[in-house]
Formats: structure tokens, sequence, C-alpha cells
């Protein structure tokens, strides 16, 4: 009899319980099959790079853009592609793992191989829906997932508590690492907090030097500082 815990719908896990890494390995088993289809063809390096970029990789990316993948799931799917590259073209299927899947994620003028981070790749996808939440806010994504999590804030100022779906989870540690890379482009200024938001182009990290600051500036916005009735400072 099929375990609950493992129908799927859409191609999709329908019930995410405690044991998540229970409820993915689905994925991880996947790639192990069809690795075993090719067992018996004697492949190139070449056509193992071509495989396990343009095959193997993309097994993993659905689920990946609709959730957050448990870490020992990341690291399992990874060692199973490094162990693919390595392997010899024999009965035994075993091979000495000459470099870690980190070196061989690095880009090829740099000594790797190009593959994909399986946890940052996770957080990528992830973070492409994160911004089609922000980039398009009717979208009935944003709109169900605004009236349950952050009805009063903006998407990018939304927070998390107990409780919070799975899916919302992983959403929100996407958005908070999509943020690291955001900074506002000036318009009016009049929804750009000058302490909080990222704004100054001209700084690595875009934000104000508080320290630098005489007095409260927590509740002023960027068009304070504008000339009245013009955009210049």
């Amino acid at each position: 009899m099929k375990d609950i815990g493992d129908s799927k719908y859409l191609g999709l896990p329908s019930l995410i319980g405690r044991s998540k890494k229970r409820v993915f390995r689905y994925l991880k088993e996947k790639i192990i099959k069809k690795i075993e289809g090719w067992s018996t063809r004697p492949l190139s390096r070449a056509g193992k790079l071509v495989m396990l970029k343009n095959v193997l990789q993309a097994i993993p990316a659905y689920a990946m853009s609709c959730f957050l993948l448990p870490k020992s799931i990341c690291e399992e799917i990874q060692r199973v592609l490094n162990g693919f590259w390595w392997q010899n073209n024999s009965a035994s299927n075993k091979g000495i793992r000459w470099l870690s899947w980190q070196k061989m994620c690095m880009l090829k003028n740099s000594g790797g191989l190009g593959f994909r981070d399986i946890k940052g790749f996770n957080i990528a996808l992830l973070s492409k829906q994160c911004w089609k939440l922000v980039t398009e806010p009717e979208s009935l994504m944003a709109r169900v997932l605004k009236a349950k999590y952050y009805p009063n804030n903006h998407f990018l100022q939304a927070g998390r508590k107990g409780g919070d779906s799975y899916t919302w989870s992983g959403i929100w540690e996407a958005k908070e690492e999509m943020k690291k890379g955001l900074g506002w482009i000036v318009g009016d200024g009049k929804s750009i907090k000058i302490a909080e938001d990222r704004w100054l182009r001209l700084k690595d990290d875009f934000c104000v030097d508080k320290h630098r600051v005489i007095g409260d500036i927590n509740h002023l916005t960027v068009s304070d500082f504008f000339l009245e009735n013009t955009r210049t400072w």
C-alpha cells in the first residue's frame, strides 16, 4: 500500500510532513535510476558533461522552483552527481573522486567545470519566484500569499512566524538572500526610507552609514531631502 506521504500532485509532493528528507528522497532516486540506465553505455567525458549538465541537474529543478530542499538532500544529490562524473565505464562503476563538487562548480576559467551547486541553484530558482511577487503583485499567487502572510506590508518587508507553511518558509529564505543584491532606483523618493532601505548606488552595501548621521532619520524618506517640488538635492 502506498504511503499517503508519497502522493504527488502535478509532479510535486502534495503533503509535506516533518521528515522533509523522506518527502524529497524521490529526487535522488530519479537521478540514480537515470544513471543506472546509462551504466551500460560507454560515455566519453564530453558525453558525461552534457548528460550531467542538461539532464541530471535538471531533474530536481521543478521541485526546487517551489520548495527549499533540505540541506541533506542537496548534499546527497551532489554526491551522486560527483560519483557519476568520476566513475569508470566498467562493471564496477567506481572511480577515484579527485575533486570535490564545490571545486567542480567553479567557473572553467577558475579551474572548475561550471556545474551547479544544488543548494545555490535552489535559492536562485526560489528567488525568481520572489521577484515575480515583487514585479507582479496582482498575480493570483501574489494576492494569495499577501493576504495570508503580509497583508499590511510590502513583500520585501514580510516576516516569518511559527506555523507558516513549508512553501512560505522557503520563499522567505530566498527573499532574504535576494534582498542582499537589491537596491532602490530613486524616483520621487517617497517610498524609500533613508535609514532602512538600500538606495545609495555608490556604496557597496547601498545603505546610509547611521553612525555618521546626527539626529534621528528613521522616519525620513529620500523625498524629504529634495528641494520643494523638485527632484534635486
